[in-house]
């Protein structure tokens, strides 16, 4: 009998470390090439999960999303297998990250929703694996509220009962550089056992508030423009670039001075 192709099985059996690695290196060139910084908030790092499979679930403010579950993956949660759903329709566009543990969802009809389910709760079954979830479905503002969860999220819960849900919030400001900041905090774990009896709506809205909470903390820190309240995973691009950069940095060459492209503290040195 031919595996369903979004089988459970399939999906593990697809999925290649190697290659997942070697992505991830690549990211953090390419995320570098894009971003100031990626940071984690200091008082929002994740907490230990210990030994029962993990749902993370976030915001989705970006198309940058995925990739920064990919690096925070690699850097935080490395002891963990790590898959993600994405749309059906998506997938199709990027196939290949279907070797990264991604499988694909059709959200518009219930058979899709009842694969995505099925496809889940065995993943989740494997007490080392990690599912990544972008709960809210579609690109939304993170100061945007209700936050208008998808409901799969409750229904993943209810089906999941032995899991841990960790909310995960992100968002990209820009802070004194031309690149924007990538800034994560990870919000209060919950066991799925002691919410599972209780109505989907009171799901939702305990699922909503606590990703609610690690979204508003992390924009307050976030408004500071304070490093010292994050911890460092990436360092990447600086600088003002064009025109200035290069007249100053000339200009630094010139005086035989060294040239601090940063736009925090753009100075030439005595």
């Amino acid at each position: 009998m031919n595996q369903h192709p979004d089988d459970a099985r399939s999906v593990i059996d697809q999925r290649s470390p190697r290659l997942l690695l070697c992505f991830a290196i690549y990211l953090r060139w390419y995320l570098k090439r894009n971003f100031h910084s990626l940071r984690i908030l200091k008082t929002g790092l994740p907490v230990d999960a210990g030994d029962k499979p993990l749902v993370i679930y976030s915001n989705h403010p970006s198309w940058w999303d995925p990739l920064i579950y990919i690096l925070i993956a690699n850097q935080k949660f490395s002891s963990r297998i790590g898959f993600g759903p994405m749309e059906l329709k998506a997938l199709e566009n990027y196939a290949f990250m279907k070797r990264l543990g991604i499988y694909g969802v059709d959200s518009e009809s219930r058979q899709g929703i009842r694969t995505f389910l099925r496809v889940s709760k065995h993943l989740l079954s494997i007490p080392n694996h990690c599912l990544w979830v972008s709960a809210q479905g579609e690109f939304s503002d993170p100061r945007s509220r209700p936050l208008g969860l998808r409901p799969g999220i409750s229904y993943l819960l209810k089906n999941c009962p032995e899991s841990i849900f960790m909310p995960m919030a992100i968002e990209y400001p820009f802070w004194d550089e031309r690149y924007p900041e990538a800034l994560v905090s990870f919000g209060q774990p919950i066991e799925s056992v002691k919410l599972k009896q209780l109505p989907r709506n009171n799901i939702m809205s305990i699922l909503d508030s606590l990703l609610c909470q690690s979204m508003d903390d992390l924009a307050k820190m976030a408004a500071t423009r304070e490093q010292k309240h994050f911890e460092t995973v990436l360092e990447g691009n600086y600088g003002v670039g064009g025109i200035y950069h290069l007249t100053q940095q000339l200009k630094a060459r010139f005086f035989g001075k060294s040239y601090h492209p940063k736009h925090g503290d753009i100075k030439i040195n005595e």
